[in-house]
């Protein structure tokens, strides 16, 4: 699994060659995540016009790890996708999961044609944020994604800065809200010539706000899907 989630552009772009001419196709003997049980399993990848990208892993496999959305891929057996990018980005989520070190050669490929019964749904699932070191001590970016019930991805970032004795967290990258209000109670959002994100009181502490940005991030997702922001 490492050679996916740690993956390069190059591998990602033949995958992506490989099923748009096969439609499917499988990893033997990929090594998984620590804490599953067995440790090696099959991962396919496929593609069809109707469906889109989807994404295989053998059932049987019990995960005591702490990532939701690897705990739901191996519960389920599979995964949907919009896009390939989505995919790729689902992989690229679970890295603060997994190490580098101990890295593996590429699993042995061949065609996969036992690809198992379809999920009528998945639950909804939400990453961890990926925080970046601080760039100054008053100041650092976050990014979140969160994924829901039919693995569309929604991806937002924030620039976290303290001014004065208060956390703000102010939002660079949000999903568009389509059709929904964009009206400023509605959606929680303050603005001091940038918008931020509205949360009373004020956080005063760096891990406050970290926390407040992600609450924040589920309920804009949810109410983009939902119309209901909670």
């Amino acid at each position: 699994m490492r050679e996916f989630i740690f993956g390069d552009k190059a591998l990602f772009n033949r995958i992506k060659k490989q099923i748009k001419n096969q439609k499917l196709i499988v990893y033997d003997d990929v090594r998984l995540p620590m804490s599953c049980s067995p440790n090696r399993s099959r991962l396919g990848f496929g593609y069809t016009s109707e469906n889109g990208y989807k994404l295989y892993i053998d059932n049987g496999i019990t995960y005591l790890g702490c990532s939701a959305a690897f705990g739901s891929l191996v519960s389920r057996g599979e995964a949907s996708f919009d896009s390939f990018e989505d995919m790729v980005s689902f992989f690229t989520c679970l890295r603060s999961f997994c190490s580098p070190v101990g890295f593996v050669s590429a699993a042995r490929q061949r065609p996969f044609r036992d690809i198992g019964r379809l999920a009528e749904r998945w639950d909804p699932i939400t990453m961890p944020p990926a925080v970046r070191q601080p760039q100054r001590e008053s100041s650092y970016k976050l990014d979140h994604t969160v994924i829901s019930d039919d693995f569309k991805i929604y991806k937002f970032r924030f620039s976290c800065e303290q001014v004065g004795p208060v956390w703000r967290a102010y939002i660079e990258r949000c999903p568009s809200y389509g059709f929904r209000s964009t009206q400023e109670s509605v959606v929680h959002r303050l603005n001091d010539g940038r918008d931020y994100v509205c949360w009373k009181p004020e956080p005063k502490r760096l891990d406050e706000i970290t926390q407040v940005s992600k609450m924040w991030a589920e309920a804009t997702a949810k109410y983009i899907e939902t119309g209901r922001f909670e």
